[in-house]
């Protein structure tokens, strides 16, 4: 695999097969829609509350795993926080450093972009214990559990 870099803003679209990998593999709920997906990332590309971090292939074109977050204002205190919207490494290249190292993307531009805080998410059955482990050992510590209802 290639190096991390910051995603450019007409590479959106390339998200979008490891974004229907990732929908398909946490069984997220409802239909991937790939037109909503990109409209949603450009318009937050274009806000500049979005940090999105991409591991290419060797290739230079094709996108091998993703990290992205949004940044926002806490509610309770101001103070800004980011928090994961997405996290995907093609299977055939999970166990690589790649995946930590677009966390320590992540990260570090959250705090270069003065975020006080990040949050990251697990999806229940996906690599349960792995994530709870990686999680603690970066400091990060379990919050909230969120249930969904399709309606």
């Amino acid at each position: 695999m290639g190096g991390i870099r910051k995603i450019e803003r007409h590479e959106i679209p390339g998200l979008v097969p490891c974004a229907r990998m990732f929908s398909a593999e946490a069984s997220l709920p409802g239909v991937f829609n790939a037109d909503a997906f990109v409209g949603t990332l450009v318009a937050l590309f274009d806000g500049g509350k979005w940090i999105c971090f991409v591991v290419m292939n060797e290739d230079g074109v094709t996108i091998d795993g993703t990290i992205a977050g949004i940044i926002y204002p806490d509610v309770t205190t101001g103070d800004s926080v980011c928090t994961e919207m997405f996290w995907f490494v093609k299977p055939e290249n999970r166990g690589s450093m790649s995946s930590i190292k677009l966390l320590d993307s992540l990260e570090s531009e959250a705090k270069r972009r003065g975020c006080a805080r990040l949050a990251m998410t697990r999806i229940c059955g996906m690599n349960d214990e792995k994530l709870a482990d990686l999680y603690a050992r970066r400091g990060l510590r379990e919050f909230e559990i969120n249930y969904i209802k399709d309606l």
